[in-house]
């Protein structure tokens, strides 16, 4: 018979190598506890916190014939600083670097315990540093490992590239377009697991905000681990900061760094970027930097509480609140589970833009404006009625305003 390319007969691991993996495991276990670190993420996922240092491309890079692989296997560019070395870490990001790091530093003859692994989040919650650090790890373990950005699937992606690696990492899925795109990442996707290789799998919505891509791969997707990488907490910005900060040789006055912190851009690069622009301040000028210069010098990093909020961004919001798909609240359907969150996302248009009833109607899948009328008033009356229902809103609300960053 016929043996495909990346059948593994590793996958069917022995009774000896399932008990050394669950002695690994319960070791990062007493190691987490020791540590008084909160609870795993998924059975078999220890959190494990790491000192974020500065770290050198030298420090941090596996052997040079490891990364030259990787790049002859077709994989794409790998940043020397995003390692797990380099992460901050926060109730944020805790639980992806946790499932990630495990898989990083799992051996070729461990068993695979979730697959694929898909993580989600918006844009700056360091999706990317997340999966270049397990690629990164995995190669310096000399594992093989693809990097690779989701745009080479638009392209094809050779399929013998798949059958030379054991971890296959895919950042930025949803950069993936086109027919030739869909179809070519869900032959990869099957290839990969029913071989019993790990997938990683990040993108900056939720799996069923997907548009395009056929059911097969949702849940497929979905059949393994999702989690989400949320917006960086006050401790993570502080430490990227901070970071940044003592790289430069700079010093802030801690009531500047608290305004930048607090008013900037949420990602880390923007962070990052803000940091820059005062230091280079401090660095050639002798005006004293202060709270109101910062606020002069920072203008268009400074989230704006009065940004336009899109109604795009209120659908796919309170569809991942609801754990529905978008397509499903523009839709005609009409079960409970899909009509409250289409009532919510029209409200919040309402109130959150300055679109008319119409305008709404039309971005609902042309509903009439009488139609959308009544859903705000429903829940206009529902939010004095309901608790937890105004507490929702109120969440939702902070979160497209930003105001929670």
């Amino acid at each position: 018979m016929h043996t495909s390319a990346l059948h593994d007969t590793r996958t069917r691991a022995t009774p000896t190598q399932l008990r050394a993996a669950a002695d690994r495991t319960a070791r990062l276990a007493r190691i987490a506890d020791a540590a008084r670190l909160p609870a795993a993420a998924a059975p078999g996922i220890a959190i494990e916190y790491l000192e974020a240092q500065p770290k050198k491309a030298s420090d941090v890079a596996p052997a040079t014939d490891a990364y030259e692989v990787h790049r002859a296997r077709g994989g794409s560019p790998l940043d020397a600083r995003l390692t797990f070395t380099n992460l901050f870490l926060g109730a944020c990001n805790s639980v992806p670097a946790a499932a990630l790091h495990q898989v990083a530093l799992s051996r070729s003859c461990d068993p695979v315990l979730y697959n694929p692994i898909y993580v989600h989040g918006g844009p700056g919650c360091g999706k990317t540093h997340l999966l270049q650090a397990t690629a990164w790890e995995a190669l310096a373990g000399k594992r093989r490992v693809l990097y690779t950005s989701a745009d080479r699937f638009n392209g094809r992606l050779p399929q013998d590239f798949l059958a030379e690696v054991d971890i296959l990492v895919v950042d930025d899925l949803q950069f993936v377009n086109g027919k030739v795109g869909h179809e070519e990442f869900g032959r990869a996707l099957n290839m990969m697991v029913n071989a019993g290789r790990q997938v990683i799998v990040g993108c900056d919505r939720a799996i069923y905000d997907l548009e395009d891509f056929d059911d097969r791969a949702t849940s497929r997707l979905a059949s393994g681990l999702v989690v989400e990488a949320g917006a960086l907490s006050h401790d993570v910005r502080s430490g990227i900061a901070e970071r940044r900060i003592m790289a430069l040789g700079v010093h802030l006055p801690g009531e500047v760094k608290d305004y930048l912190l607090k008013a900037t851009v949420q990602g880390g690069r923007g962070i990052e970027g803000a940091v820059n622009r005062l230091a280079i301040h401090i660095l050639n000028s002798s005006e004293l930097m202060t709270v109101e210069l910062a606020q002069t010098m920072l203008g268009d990093f400074i989230i704006s509480k009065e940004r336009r909020i899109k109604v795009e961004e209120i659908q796919m919001a309170v569809a991942r609140r609801y754990r529905v798909a978008r397509l499903d609240i523009l839709s005609a359907r009409r079960t409970a589970n899909i009509v409250r969150p289409r009532q919510v996302a029209v409200y919040l248009s309402k109130t959150l833009t300055s679109r008319s009833l119409p305008e709404i109607g039309r971005l609902f899948g042309n509903r009439d404006h009488t139609t959308i009328l009544s859903s705000v008033r429903k829940i206009e009356r529902l939010r004095h009625e309901d608790a937890a229902l105004n507490a929702e809103i109120e969440t939702l609300t902070e979160q497209l305003r930003g105001e929670n960053v």
